[in-house]
């Protein structure tokens, strides 16, 4: 067990392939009231923390826990690693600056024309973010030498956060003010929605995946995407859990519970099992049985928000596994996802 940690085990939804049991591993700066995570590379970890009544930018490399501060600025506001080198931004009296911390040395990064510059993602020296002017947001690819400003077509505010390669993450506003986050190739943007989000924010990505989370109503749900199917991830005991950043299957965040405050996190995404909830419906139990088919039934079939049939109330959503030829969720507890289920099922077996 690592210092300032603690592994809980919790389950995730897939939506279109069935249910995944995580582990969670809480980190907490030491001493500290808040920790957050941001950014993961390896065993690497960059966040924030409040203590004293200030925040911190710390790093912590898989063994010890360094607070993060340039020329006694403090207020540093640290985004992301990739092989030693730290990116973020702090504030001042004369605006936001980026900054880039590559273990030794500090660079101040400005935007030509900008208020105020921030730097979110960094991948083999290729930095992006995004800044303000008089007409709103941009986003930018920094490679080192040549800022490139790179706005999603049509929207009013453009948002860079994450980048592996050629490939970048971020979210935008268009014109009716509803926010969406987008995958951009390096030629063209696309646009990701979580279903039926009211907006959708793209954090983090690596390879074919990327984590972000997205705003109901009256809820946050965080996810993984793997470019076919959307997977939560929600520590189920928090009141609000944020997905910040990916490396490999390691997600990294940080979840907050009234009274407990704000915890950084890492999970590790496994394969899906099927495994519910045990007797009684209590936590999973590493078996897919009578109790999950029950958890199920009470739910079938439901749109969101319709009242139970029977039984104590349920997190009816999570049931919500694929839509009509196993696509993406619809918002119906129907035949798509009792096959799903089926798929899974191991009377008395482990998943």
């Amino acid at each position: 067990m690592r210092p300032g940690s603690i592994l809980v085990s919790v389950v995730v939804i897939l939506f279109g392939a069935g249910y995944v049991e995580a582990d969670f591993t809480t980190y907490d700066f030491p001493g500290a009231i808040h920790t957050g995570i941001k950014g993961i590379d390896g065993s690497s970890l960059v966040g924030k923390y409040y203590d004293s009544g200030s925040y911190y930018s710390f790093l912590y490399d898989g063994t010890n826990w360094t607070t993060l501060n340039m020329l006694g600025k403090t207020d540093l506001k640290a985004n992301s690693i990739d092989d030693g080198n730290i990116v973020g931004y702090y504030q001042d009296g004369s605006g936001t600056h980026g900054f880039l911390y590559d273990g030794i040395s500090w660079t101040t990064f400005d935007k030509s024309g900008a208020s105020h510059t921030l730097l979110w993602g960094i991948d083999n020296g290729n930095i992006v973010g995004y800044y303000y002017d008089g007409s709103g947001s941009h986003g930018y690819f920094y490679d080192g030498t040549n800022w490139t400003t790179l706005d999603m077509p049509g929207a009013t505010d453009t948002h860079l956060c994450g980048i592996d390669g050629s490939r970048i993450v971020g979210y935008y506003q268009d014109t009716e003010s509803l926010t969406h986050g987008f995958i951009y190739d390096g030629t063209n943007f696309t646009t990701l929605d979580f279903p039926r989000a009211n907006s959708t924010i793209v954090n983090g990505i690596d390879g074919s995946n990327v984590v972000g989370w997205a705003y109901f109503d009256d809820s946050v749900r965080n996810f993984l995407y793997d470019g076919t199917n959307f997977t939560t991830l929600d520590f189920p005991w928090a009141d609000l859990t944020t997905v910040f950043d990916i490396d490999g299957m390691n997600v990294a965040g940080s979840y907050y519970v009234e009274g407990s405050g704000t915890h950084g996190f890492v999970t590790v995404v496994p394969v899906p099992s099927g495994d519910f909830c045990g007797p009684n419906f209590g936590p999973p139990d590493d078996y897919v049985d009578v109790w999950d088919l029950m958890y199920f039934a009470d739910c079938w079939p439901l749109w969101y928000g319709d009242p139970f049939w029977y039984g104590p109330p349920r997190d009816c959503s999570i049931c919500d596994l694929a839509g009509p030829s196993f696509r993406g969720p619809d918002g119906y507890i129907d035949v798509w996802d009792l096959m799903l289920f089926a798929d899974h099922w191991h009377e008395g077996e482990p998943p």
